[in-house]
């Protein structure tokens, strides 16, 4: 395989190339090219035309010979670029597909004939080692391209003006005037980052003012040691409030004289014992009354004699005791009377399963209705009924139901002003329904920012005098700027005028306008429908 060494210098006849092309020219002239010269020995070897005669082409100066043009190789990457191969007879028509013999090089490697190129031609690609234009007056006078400043694997292409002069070299070009100064930008929205700090000054020499005398210390100072003992009495301190707790008591003063006899009677004294029995009376005292009854006696007394029969008694003494069972009696008619019912016998083993299945019973009554969105949906700059957010009420709420959205959005840098929320009910589902709870949040700023928005609204009464409360709470990540210009959460909360709830087709949802400029766009509204009638 020849070497990109290979490719042809201008204004240098020693190149490799060339003395291919020469000695390959001269073989094949000295022929003529065709007419009445003897072929080649087949024997394997490559030859070329020198001093009428065949002779040995050494394998140094080309990789391969062929008869015509539409034999050169054309398998990819065989042979390899920058092969030399000699075609030893011409071929085509003039003017139309004449390809003539001599050195073709491989500067191509697309599979196709057109990957040879012709060595008395200049190949497509030159080595900036090899390539220099040459003064035709004084072959001295040279110049040479280099690419050696471009980017590795980087081709640039160099156009030239459609018209005649001289190349100037950056050192000869001149500036020109400096343009008129460009309109002041915008002020940034962010800020700088700071500097670095200076070094400290020197200390000054002048004192600074004195400062304003600072507020009482609420932590007492240290005790300071006790001075000497006064000479000198202090004055009197005011005299204190009486005492709450009594003093102990003193000791027994002497006994006072006797007092004077009381005029009130004491207490009468106890009962004394009972004296001795006196001696009987010689005159009967009254009748005592009768004592009571005693207890009745434990002993019978005799039996009197036997009465007269009295008459038969009106009342049926005692049943005597049940007799022999007679004889059975013969069969009675069947009773039209049911018997009572016999006690529940035991529970019987458990069947198999059942193959066909059961009824299924009524559906229970809904406790929660949901809906969400499918796609996204963008708020620019108006007021936008959000897609996903529409709930049926009718029917549906009772005092104490809950509705809910939870929505997730991105800003763009447009948009500064405070955006609203609505809270609408009615038959549309649309902006065309009225907004019964408006709120409204804070200015925004001119920075992308995403957010968390919940809207929250209660029913406090129902009918043609329903009554909701509610409002919305906003939360963002990026600090102070984007959808708020703070860091809090933004919460602001209203309660609706009464409205009629009745109509079978009423809907609630919620429409939100970013404000001017602003565009929203929601990734996520989910609404819900909580302890539903």
């Amino acid at each position: 395989m020849a070497d990109s060494s290979l490719r042809p210098q201008v204004g240098d006849t020693s190149n490799l190339l060339l003395k291919k092309l020469v000695e390959a020219t001269q073989a094949l002239a000295a022929g003529g090219g065709g007419g009445g010269i003897p072929d080649a020995p087949v024997d394997g070897i490559t030859y070329g035309r020198k001093d009428a005669a065949w002779v040995a082409v050494q394998a140094g100066y080309i990789d391969g010979d062929v008869q015509f043009y539409a034999d050169l190789p054309i398998t990819i990457g065989t042979p390899a670029l920058d092969s030399a191969y000699l075609v030893r007879e011409p071929s085509g028509v003039w003017l139309v597909n004449y390809h003539p013999a001599g050195i073709y090089i491989r500067t191509g490697n697309s599979g196709a004939l057109s990957d040879w190129t012709y060595a008395g031609e200049f190949p497509d690609v030159f080595s900036d080692a090899n390539f220099q234009v040459y003064n035709a007056a004084d072959a001295t006078k040279q110049l040479k391209f280099g690419v050696g400043l471009i980017t590795p694997a980087t081709v640039r292409t160099a156009q030239w003006p459609d018209k005649d002069g001289t190349v100037a070299m950056l050192d000869d070009v001149q500036p020109g005037p400096t343009g008129p100064t460009g309109p002041t930008g915008a002020a940034s929205t962010v800020a700088g980052p700071t500097g670095p700090t200076g070094p400290t000054g020197a200390n000054s020499t002048v004192a600074g003012p004195t400062g304003p005398t600072g507020a009482n210390s609420t932590v007492a100072g240290p005790t300071g040691p006790t001075g000497p003992v006064s000479t000198v009495a202090g004055p009197t301190g005011p005299t204190g409030a009486n005492s709450t707790v009594a003093g102990p008591t003193g000791p027994t003063g002497p006994t006072g004289p006797t007092g004077a006899n009381s005029t009130v009677a004491g207490p009468t004294g106890p009962t004394g014992p009972t004296g001795p029995t006196g001696a009987d009376a010689a005159v009967a005292g009254p009748t005592g009354p009768t004592g009571p009854t005693g207890a009745n006696s434990t002993v019978a007394g005799p039996t009197g004699p036997t009465g007269p029969t009295g008459a038969n008694s009106t009342v049926a003494g005692p049943t005597g005791p049940t007799g022999p069972t007679g004889p059975t009696g013969p069969t009675g008619a069947n009773s039209t009377v049911a018997g009572p019912t016999g006690p529940t016998g035991p529970t019987g083993p458990t069947g198999a399963d059942s193959t066909v299945a059961g009824p299924t019973g009524p559906t229970g009554p809904a406790t929660a209705l949901y809906n969400a969105n499918a796609t996204d949906v963008v708020a620019n700059a108006t007021d936008t009924y959000l897609t996903g957010s529409a709930l049926t009420v009718s029917g549906f709420i009772k005092v104490g139901s809950t509705l809910r959205w939870s929505l997730m959005a991105s800003k763009t840098v447009a948009g500064t002003a405070v955006p609203t929320y609505n809270i609408r009910f009615g038959a549309g589902g649309t902006l065309t329904d009225t907004a019964r709870i408006t709120t409204t949040g804070v200015a925004q700023t001119a920075a992308t920012d995403f957010a968390r928005i919940d809207i929250v609204a209660v029913v406090r009464a129902l009918g043609a005098t329903t009554v909701v409360a509610g409002g919305h709470c906003l939360q963002h990540s990026n600090g102070v700027i984007g959808f708020k210009n703070d860091e809090g959460n933004n919460i602001a909360s209203a309660t609706s005028a009464a409205f009629d709830s009745t109509p079978g087709s009423t809907q609630a949802g919620i429409s939100i306008n970013p404000g001017a400029a602003g565009v929203w766009t929601f990734q996520v509204v989910s609404a819900c429908l909580e302890n539903t009638a």
